[in-house]
């Protein structure tokens, strides 16, 4: 063989090997990741709806418990466009279901709602896992607030 196919096999070689160490340290990545995220504890709570303004205005959920008072996460008011699952369900006796844990942001109780059942009514928020409006423009579309924005590099 000439000197010139050896060196493009070397090259060719070593490509294959640093592809393959990318892929698997990249899957190994991504395996430690998924370990590092907490399991929140799937709870049933009873109580009333109510609601508060955050810093910014906009409106919260709250769930007031036998054992407590813990705020409801069911996603952006963006996301609803005006039309937010909980907001009918104000003072009215629910049972929520979903995830447990305390707020990034609050640093309160809180329950990352998955259902909500009234009057004998279950209504689907979520599932468990990545929630529908998670993901950012590109992923969410047209209904994210900063759809259509460029991003400055």
């Amino acid at each position: 063989m000439s000197s010139e196919v050896k060196q493009l096999s070397w090259v060719g070689i070593t490509g294959l090997l640093l592809a393959l160490a990318t892929i698997l340290l990249l899957g190994t990545m991504d395996k430690g990741f998924a370990q590092e995220e907490e399991s929140k504890p799937i709870v049933e709570k009873t109580g009333t709806v109510g609601t508060t303004q955050d810093s910014d205005g906009d409106t919260e959920y709250t769930l007031t418990a036998d054992d407590g008072a813990f705020n409801l996460s069911a996603g952006p008011a963006w996301f609803y466009d005006g039309n937010h699952p909980l907001a009918p369900l104000v003072g009215k006796t629910v049972t929520v279901t979903g995830e447990s844990g305390i707020g990034k942001k609050t640093g309160q109780p809180e329950i990352d709602v998955y259902s909500v059942t009234s009057d004998g009514q279950t209504t689907q928020i979520r599932s468990s896992g990545k929630p529908p409006w998670a993901g950012g423009p590109q992923v969410v579309g047209p209904k994210h607030p900063g759809f259509g924005e460029s991003s400055a590099t």
